[in-house]
Parts: C-alpha cells; sequence; structure tokens
C-alpha cells in the first residue's frame, strides 16, 4: 500500500515543510484531556464537590478557550477554524456531531436499559 501511494501520490509543490503549532497542540490536548479527566471520576466524586475535578475541569475550560483564540490569531493553526466560516461544512459539522453524540447516547442508554431488566429476571 505504502508503494502504491509513493507510486502515484504528486510530490507537493513546496520543498519547506509547514511550521508546527505546538502551543495550539498543546492546549488542544490539554484541554480534551482535562475533560476526559472530569468525566471520568466525576459521578463517583460527587462531581464539583471535589476540588481536583473542579481545578481540572477550570483548566479544561481555560485552555479550550485559549485554543479557540490561537486558532484565529496565529499564522499556521493546528486546526484551521476559520473553514467554519463555509456554512455547508459548519452545518455538516453540527450534523455529524449531534449524530455521534445521539448513538452515544443511545449506547448509554440501551446499556442501563439491559442492566436494569436483566437484573429483574434473574
Amino acid at each position: 500500500m505504502l508503494l502504491l501511494i509513493w507510486l502515484y501520490v504528486p510530490q507537493s509543490g513546496s520543498a519547506t515543510p509547514r511550521p508546527i503549532d505546538g502551543l495550539g497542540f498543546l492546549l488542544m490536548t490539554s484541554g480534551s484531556g482535562g475533560l476526559q479527566m472530569v468525566l471520568s471520576p466525576g459521578s463517583q466524586d460527587d462531581w464539583f464537590s471535589s476540588h481536583f475535578i473542579a481545578g481540572t475541569n477550570l483548566m479544561a475550560l481555560l485552555a479550550l478557550t485559549f485554543f479557540v483564540w490561537c486558532c484565529f490569531e496565529i499564522s499556521h493553526p493546528i486546526a484551521k477554524l476559520r473553514l467554519l466560516k463555509d456554512r455547508a461544512l459548519a452545518l455538516g459539522s453540527a450534523g455529524i456531531g449531534i449524530f455521534g453524540l445521539a448513538l452515544y447516547g443511545v449506547m448509554v442508554i440501551l446499556s442501563i436499559y439491559l442492566k436494569i431488566t436483566r437484573a429483574t429476571r434473574r
């Protein structure tokens, strides 16, 4: 497969590689990782009564806010959020996100329902 790609995909026109947005990558990963850290132990630690969860949530919110700001301000962002000015792309992305949330929600509710109904039959 790699041989076919090497043979048939043309080389890019520019010889200089694009600079990597290290700050954007760091902010994106810390923001999404922080949200994951909030959601994973959240129900066990009674959500925002834990100082760890509240602090991690604040850190994730600040990191993601600064990430969005950086994506609009620097010349070579890691995620080109300006592309969402195109209405078709923005609506398609929102639709895919809503569809993904619906599928995930159905799986969560289905697992809870099956756990309750299977426990009552035994």
